[in-house]
């Protein structure tokens, strides 16, 4: 079918911009004029390291060029343990 979509294209792509955008640093800190569009601003796109050329990020889902693995990951234990605490007796 000509509409296709091509998962396996789709990640290369975005491989290939991580890869491309490894070096780069973005700057999280700075302050967002608008951000219900900020997701659409090229330079923030150009600068992600997460999303593609287009601003989606691996599970195709609109970016906000935020990396939140560093906070998820410190988080966790905390996370683990409410969510231990809440199946005890």
């Amino acid at each position: 079918m000509a509409g296709d979509f091509d998962l396996e294209a789709k990640r290369a792509e975005q491989a290939a911009a991580r890869t491309a955008a490894a070096g780069r640093v973005v700057d999280l800190d700075t302050t967002i004029e608008d951000p219900d569009t900020a997701h659409l601003d090229p330079a923030a796109i150009d600068a992600c390291g997460l999303c593609d050329a287009d601003g989606y990020n691996a599970s195709l889902a609109v970016c906000h060029h935020v990396d939140h693995a560093a906070v998820a990951a410190r988080h966790m234990p905390d996370i683990r343990a409410a969510l231990e605490k809440g199946h005890q007796p």
